[in-house]
């Protein structure tokens, strides 16, 4: 049996590495925009005017989104910016005057000139670019400052690896897909073997990779290729990252003849922005036809004061709600629709999927 294992951010923040966005913001904001002001990029002040929100790995990627297109509209509009960015002979509104996002354009970007769409995003990705450097480097840091993150993700790792295997052992070959940028198991090559691990990829860069660097991005569903929103897809970008053998990743079928007996999923969110990967991995073990099983895990999380009853509800909730949204999107591109429109009830009745509480 060949088994793939899907990681998110959920994984390293359930070992204490404080690898959040809104633990990288305000670091930005509190010490490092403190001592050099001139790291700062548009996108930190997009992300400040947002602050609030429910800082997970989508967010940033939606509001790449966000920052492309105004609500309701499905073409770029230059970028959200007021008028005057694009016409230097319009008046600025007061709005777009103690606008932080619009005074950095003014006196970075614009100069007394004229700027389109493609030149804006041109500048923008630029800026996205400084943007994950800044976060490769954090989370570089992060990982030498944090004891015993290393033994707990391999604690961690184990006790996925082994859940609702046969009892004679772990299947004989287990791939990791790893949504982060972390490389939790580089250095335990001993605990890899014994896991059966032969294929650990990090499908959106590794923090340690200086030459490639990270990539965050949005999703290329809907998306023209002629758009100035195409070099922020995670597609375009990927383009230029060492290439990623996928089908070293995901293989339907061993050359023994083994078949893929499970997913299992930790830690990610399910964000559309990753939908077209999901896609692309459950055509490939043919999910509805095949006898692959899905297993979404969970780990209790809330406020300070809350009950574990309360903590494991919540948790358990929110990743039916993630995964419903997943299926249904996925059953929403088969031919068959009525096969799309059944797929999450047949899986459940042949005992396919799955939401667990992580052993």
């Amino acid at each position: 049996m060949y088994q793939l294992i899907v990681i998110g951010n959920g994984f390293d923040l359930s070992c204490d590495l404080k690898s959040s966005f809104s633990d990288f913001h305000d670091y930005r904001a509190k010490s490092d925009l403190v001592a050099h002001p001139e790291n700062t990029t548009i996108w930190d002040l997009i992300l400040k005017q947002e602050k609030g929100h429910n800082w997970r790995w989508c967010d940033v990627e939606h509001q790449i989104r966000r920052w492309l297109y105004k609500s309701g509209q499905k073409d770029p509009q230059m970028l959200r910016l007021p008028e005057c960015v694009l016409d230097p002979s319009v008046k600025p509104s007061q709005t777009a005057r103690t606008n932080a996002v619009y005074s950095y354009v003014l006196s970075n970007w614009l100069r007394g000139r004229k700027l389109d769409g493609s030149v804006l995003a041109a500048l923008s990705l630029a800026d996205l670019n400084r943007y994950e450097s800044y976060f490769a480097s954090y989370l570089n840091d992060l990982v030498q400052r944090t004891p015993g993150y290393l033994d707990s993700a391999a604690t961690r790792m184990e006790r996925i690896c082994r859940d609702l295997v046969d009892e004679d052992g772990v299947p004989p070959s287990t791939s990791v897909l790893s949504f982060n940028y972390t490389e939790p198991l580089s250095s335990n090559v001993r605990l890899s073997d014994a896991l059966g691990i032969d294929c650990f990829c990090n499908i959106h860069g590794r923090a340690s990779d200086y030459e490639h660097g990270i990539v965050f991005g949005i999703d290329a569903k809907g998306i023209r290729p002629t758009s100035v929103a195409i070099p922020f897809t995670k597609t375009y970008r990927l383009l230029a990252q060492d290439p990623v053998d996928f089908q070293r990743v995901v293989r339907p079928k061993l050359s023994n003849g083994a078949s893929m007996g499970f997913i299992k999923f930790f830690g990610h969110s399910l964000s559309e922005a990753d939908y077209s990967y999901f896609q692309s991995i459950f055509d490939a073990v043919d999910l509805y036809g095949g006898d692959t099983r899905l297993v979404f895990y969970y780990r209790p999380h809330g406020k300070k004061g809350e009950t574990e009853k309360v903590m494991v509800e919540k948790a358990r909730r929110e990743v039916h709600k993630n995964v419903t949204k997943l299926l249904a999107a996925y059953g929403e591109s088969f031919d068959n629709k009525d096969h799309g429109k059944n797929l999450m009830h047949k899986l459940l009745l042949e005992g396919r999927l799955m939401v667990r509480r992580l052993p």
